[in-house]
């Protein structure tokens, strides 16, 4: 945003100091065309608006790749009026292998496209005399095809570490993926545990109430039996229902024993 921004005052402060001659061709050919033409600010503006755009919506690998754009047209602007010789064409290739590396095969090989294309029309330039103060060198072609080769050959290194890159990534994802799932797995393993354990407890629980229970019992089963032998009437009959009462407890019982007991069941 503060890129766009200073852009567009250069390109307002420019049209005011010279009117419509600061978007003229001889203009951006001078060696400090930054200071005197608005044709570079005028078109690298809406790049870096639009990467603000993009970032303020979380979108920053679109982010990224529009600032990219940016850089390279811009380094393009600043090597095309200076001839292939130029210091700018030295970056060309590092910005190829990045943008290859990092956003894929596509927006490398078009840069590369036009890295290529603008030597070309650099060197006819220069050839024709139409680039001021640069003349045309001995090799001048040779040149040409030696940066573009270089250029080309930095794409193809790039879409290679690019796919490297690719592979790697998706291997680390499907690892942690692995990893995650091995958690999930050992977290509910150590919960079927703990409920194994709780389950073994309340059958050790259910064991010993039953033996504490059927003591009882039996000592209550003792004296009813015996106070129903000894009595008569109605006293007898209350002894009776007790004992029955009692013995109707043993499935309760034999069902809390079976929890205990090591073997499958209902």
């Amino acid at each position: 945003m503060i890129c766009a921004c200073g852009f567009l005052l250069n390109v307002t402060v420019l049209c005011v100091q010279q009117g419509w001659g600061a978007f003229s061709v001889s203009e951006w050919a001078r060696s400090h065309f930054v200071f005197v033409s608005g044709i570079p600010g005028l078109f690298l503006s809406p790049f870096f608006l639009v990467s603000y755009g993009a970032a303020r919506r979380r979108q920053f690998r679109r982010s990224a790749l529009w600032l990219a754009w940016g850089a390279f047209l811009f380094s393009l602007f600043i090597s095309v009026p200076h001839g292939v010789h130029a210091v700018g064409w030295s970056v060309q290739p590092l910005i190829v292998l990045l943008v290859t590396c990092m956003f894929g095969v596509r927006p490398g090989l078009a840069q590369a496209s036009l890295v290529v294309l603008a030597l070309l029309g650099s060197a006819t330039l220069s050839a024709q005399g139409l680039l001021e103060g640069v003349s045309a060198p001995e090799g001048l072609w040779l040149s040409v095809g030696a940066m573009g080769a270089v250029v080309v050959a930095m794409a193809l290194s790039g879409a290679l570490l690019h796919r490297t890159l690719d592979v790697a990534i998706t291997a680390e994802e499907e690892q942690v993926l692995q990893i995650d799932q091995a958690k999930r797995a050992l977290r509910h393993r150590e919960n079927l545990l703990r409920h194994a354990m709780r389950v073994e407890t309340v059958g050790e629980m259910s064991s010993m109430v039953v033996h504490q229970l059927r003591n009882q019992f039996q000592l209550i089963l003792g004296h009813s039996a015996m106070g129903e032998r000894v009595s008569d009437g109605d006293a007898a009959q209350q002894f009776r229902a007790i004992t029955e009462t009692i013995q109707k407890s043993n499935d309760l019982l034999e069902n809390l024993l079976g929890m205990a007991r090591a073997e499958d069941g209902d």
